[in-house]
């Protein structure tokens, strides 16, 4: 923790100190409420495409209690309409949770992402904004 500003120094002045924005990013991939992995976990067997639209980079996994995607974008623009596909999850009633870490927002903010089955799996559509993490968990029976 430290005091937010433009040399990015590590001073501390008791009472103003926040989290600095590298804090966030452990949270999103090792927390157990949000992706994780502090526990450890799995890579997925495969991702497809290899390269991502719009320079966007990806890695998939799963835990003993959730799969999960995390998707980086760091260009300066918006990459839209990216379609998810998970396969072979292994849930009934499978949901899902997206989760976005920016600098618009001070904290990762989480919405519930709507999944369409197909097959033997889930897909989605997503936006990764500029110079943004998103995470996408999906739990299940």
């Amino acid at each position: 923790v430290g005091n937010l500003d433009a040399n990015m120094d590590c001073a501390y002045t008791s009472g103003t100190a926040v989290p600095y924005p590298q804090y966030y990013a452990y949270q999103l991939l090792g927390g157990a409420n949000f992706l994780g992995l502090g526990s450890g976990g799995n890579m997925a067997n495969s991702l497809s495409p290899a390269t991502l639209t719009g320079g966007l980079v990806a890695t998939a996994f799963y835990t003993g209690s959730n799969d999960a995607m995390a998707l980086v974008n760091p260009t300066g623009s918006d990459v839209t309409n990216v379609t998810v596909n998970l396969q072979n999850l292994g849930y009934t009633n499978p949901t899902a949770t997206l989760y976005l870490l920016n600098s618009a927002n001070g904290q990762i903010s989480s919405q519930p992402l709507a999944l369409n089955l197909v097959g033997n799996g889930v897909t989605a559509s997503i936006t990764v904004p500029a110079y943004s993490t998103v995470g996408i968990s999906v739990k299940g029976q």
